[in-house]
């Protein structure tokens, strides 16, 4: 538990500089570090987003205090938060899956966001298209 805190506040708060009234997509909101992150960062004032894999996921991450949960099994989490951000996008991604959603991390990012790569489940992108960066 406490390398997730750690984890977390290093990343997020420490690095990432995240403050009051931001907005925050965390991918795998129901893992350790996605748990955390939901908590701490609604905690100092962040709107947060998820994604998950399930519909039990939902509430737990729900519970957790997300203010909105992707279903990512089900809908697309870039086509979402262009949605509920008007196309603006998120002021930070925090991001343990990589793979395919590292080009869909950069689609999303508002501009002046940060993208937090804490792992890399899926592995790394065959290739980054920094031209999909937001702003």
């Amino acid at each position: 538990m406490p390398e997730n805190f750690f984890t977390v506040w290093a990343n997020v708060f420490q690095i990432g500089q995240l403050e009051k009234n931001e907005t925050v997509l965390v991918h795998g909101g129901t893992s350790g570090i996605g748990s955390v992150t939901i908590m701490l960062t609604k905690i100092f004032g962040a709107k947060v987003f998820t994604t998950v894999g399930s519909v039990e996921k939902i509430k737990v991450a729900s519970s957790l205090g997300a203010d909105k949960v992707i279903n990512y099994m089900t809908e697309d989490f870039a086509e979402k938060i262009a949605e509920y951000t008007q196309n603006k996008g998120v002021d930070t991604v925090v991001d343990l899956i990589g793979g395919d959603y590292v080009n869909k991390n950069y689609q999303i990012a508002a501009k002046h966001g940060r993208i937090i790569q804490v792992g890399m489940m899926r592995g790394a992108p065959k290739e980054v298209k920094f031209n999909a960066i937001n702003g």
